[in-house]
């Protein structure tokens, strides 16, 4: 594939002209892919927009890195015929919005009050669609998990201290009476006898979970509490509740999986070696297009340029 410089890029900035008056800076360029530019808006607006998707800090250098390889899958994937229409992006958005309790315009003030052009949210949600379609289109075909996965994946959860959970949560409307149960228990160590004192109160036992998958508000009380603890009461939507922390999985070898979670640790093996699959094909993809990643302020490591 021939690949064309552009010499006008190593200007390193987007110029444009205003009447009466010379070449005025509106923007900086991060990077060039092809003949395309990123710029530093847009890589600062997509660090805004993964930041709120990822729930952590995202660097300079990932959203650039992001940036990049957007348009490099919209070439490869549109070279497969894969595409995603307008309609398509609107549907998902407005699924966004519902999701939130939003209006479409009401989502769209909030982003753009956080200082995120529309369009760069737009654009994002269009390449995950892409990106997922990709997914589904040509690397989960190819993509297959035995158990040698499921043990290899576990084994490295359980290195790091990642293990299964197991909680009993009380919920229930009248907080007085999530109260009282709470102190039954305290005294009594008995969660059936609280069943039977305080019916309304709605005991769920859950066993072998991983704490990504409770709900949020319950995994975020959980990190404060050891196994055998209680934690105090905070509301959940419209009730009130509590969780008993009743134990951790403790076995010594990792390969004793508890049987309730091999299927999900089926799934994550599965979608770690997709998305180990897809940084490889992102990589090959590199090679065949001009990169050339620029000089930008808060990006402090070097970035490899692919110049050829």
């Amino acid at each position: 594939m021939i690949k064309v410089k552009l010499i006008v890029m190593a200007l390193c900035a987007v110029w444009t002209f205003q009447a009466g008056a010379e070449f005025t800076f509106i923007d900086g360029v991060a990077a060039v892919v092809d003949s395309n530019p990123v710029t530093v808006s847009e890589v600062k607006a997509a660090a805004k927009v993964l930041s709120e998707m990822g729930n952590r800090d995202t660097t300079c250098r990932e959203a650039l890195e992001y940036m990049v390889d957007m348009n490099i899958l919209e070439k490869e994937a549109g070279e497969r015929g894969l595409k995603v229409t307008d309609e398509e992006v609107e549907t998902a958005i407005k699924a966004v919005a519902t999701r939130n309790n939003f209006s479409y315009r009401q989502l769209k003030e909030v982003i753009e009050a956080k200082g995120i052009p529309f369009s760069v949210y737009r654009n994002i949600v269009k390449y995950e669609l892409l990106k997922d379609r990709f997914i589904r289109s040509v690397i989960q075909p190819e993509t297959m998990v035995g158990p040698s996965d499921v043990r290899a994946l576990y084994s490295e959860l359980h290195k790091q201290g990642l293990r299964p959970v197991s909680v009993v949560v009380f919920v229930g409307r009248n907080r007085k009476q999530v109260s009282k149960a709470r102190l039954l228990l305290t005294e009594e160590k008995d969660f059936k006898h609280v069943n039977q004192e305080f019916p309304e109160v709605v005991s769920t036992p859950i066993k072998n979970v991983w704490p990504e998958d409770l709900n949020p508000q319950v995994k975020t009380v959980l990190q404060n509490l050891k196994p055998g603890e209680m934690s105090d009461i905070f509301q959940i939507g419209e009730k009130w509740g509590f969780v008993l922390f009743t134990g951790l999985d403790d076995n010594d070898s990792a390969q004793k999986i508890p049987p309730e979670v091999y299927s999900r640790l089926e799934q994550m093996a599965l979608l770690k070696k997709i998305n180990e699959e897809l940084k490889r094909k992102l990589a090959r993809f590199r090679t065949k297009h001009f990169v050339e990643f620029l000089q930008v302020p808060g990006c402090e490591e070097p970035l490899a340029n692919n110049k050829q």
